[in-house]
């Protein structure tokens, strides 16, 4: 019974892991998007800034 059953869990486990990368790989590539995305923000932000100081001038 355990010859049997050995195979089957290891194949349960592998295709665990492979799900378990794949949302791995997913998850980095949205943090690379936002990462990117938050910096935009900051930029923008940042002229805005510079655009009100100089209209408070």
């Amino acid at each position: 019974l355990a010859a049997i059953q050995a195979p089957i869990i290891l194949m349960s486990q592998n295709r665990e892991e492979q799900r378990d990368r794949k949302r791995a790989e997913l998850d980095y590539a949205i943090n690379k998007k936002a990462e990117k995305e938050v910096a935009n923000m900051q930029k923008d932000l940042e002229e805005i800034k510079s655009l009100i100081k100089k209209i408070k001038r």
